[in-house]
């Protein structure tokens, strides 16, 4: 379900940026197969080709940053996975190697994708879980969700801190400035949108199949994106740079005064 055009703009645009951090919001892996929602022969077989491609992802991005801290946020689709091992196998949830009493469970996302052969920190506990980029900017999965672009606008008022969130799949800001006791104070909310296929291939409310069990084209409301963000540590600073890729002119991007275009790439 990741759009590989979309993602090779990202890594292009990670590659000259050399981050010191690096945060992947949630939903690295749908794991349709383990929701709740109406199945399709298809899924079943899609778990191993998501997790072979989730730990190559993260690869790539190690290569690229080598030194940095990498951080991947659970979303409500890798809370597939845990939900359904409790509803239907409680008794496999938290197992663990015999030789590694430590470690992640065996059915958990980090251990599947081996995180720990890249020292790729998982950080667990959706909805509660979030990320500290420094003191004033925080990155959430997000679990609220209204149209006409105005989620950004539920969220800043939810969290009354800045917060990057996934979730929606759209690029979305707000702000919103308000008086404290010395002046003022402004935080704002950012849906950074998404890196997967947004040409109806992933199953949603609105995609359907043809009689073949193929996927009908239909374009969500969904933008493709990422975010750069300078920031200063501790109580300090930031900037973030929502970066909007055009999926529908060859996935075009600009960042820092140069433009990126999608490499020759399976789609």
């Amino acid at each position: 379900y990741h759009d590989e055009k979309a993602v090779d703009v990202a890594l292009q645009i990670a590659q000259d940026v050399k981050p010191d951090k690096i945060v992947l919001v949630g939903d690295l892996l749908d794991l349709a197969a383990w929701g709740k929602y109406a199945q399709r022969p298809e899924f079943a077989q899609q778990t191993q080709g998501a997790v072979v491609y989730a730990h190559q992802l993260l690869v790539k991005l190690r290569k690229i940053a080598p030194t940095a801290e990498i951080a991947v946020l659970a979303g409500n689709h890798e809370n597939r996975l845990e939900n359904h091992i409790l509803a239907n196998t409680a008794e496999a949830y938290g197992l663990r190697r015999a030789d590694d009493l430590t470690g992640y469970p065996v059915m958990s996302v980090p251990y599947l994708c081996a995180f720990d052969q890249l020292d790729v920190e998982y950080v667990g506990g959706y909805p509660a879980n979030r990320y500290w980029v420094n003191d004033n900017l925080q990155v959430r999965h997000g679990q609220r969700v209204k149209s006409s672009g105005s989620t950004a606008k539920l969220v800043s008022d939810d969290e009354r801190v800045s917060t990057i969130f996934g979730h929606v799949h759209r690029v979305e800001t707000h702000m919103k400035t308000v008086n404290v006791r010395h002046g003022g104070k402004t935080s704002a909310a950012y849906s950074i949108g998404c890196l997967c296929r947004i040409d109806g291939a992933v199953p949603s409310t609105k995609n359907g199949y043809d009689i073949s069990g193929k996927p009908v084209e239909n374009y969500e409301d969904w933008q493709q994106a990422i975010a750069v963000v300078n920031y200063e540590d501790g109580d300090g600073s930031f900037n973030v740079n929502t970066v909007y890729i055009n999926t529908f002119m060859n996935y075009k991007a600009t960042y820092n005064g140069k433009t990126y275009e999608a490499r020759d790439v399976q789609s």
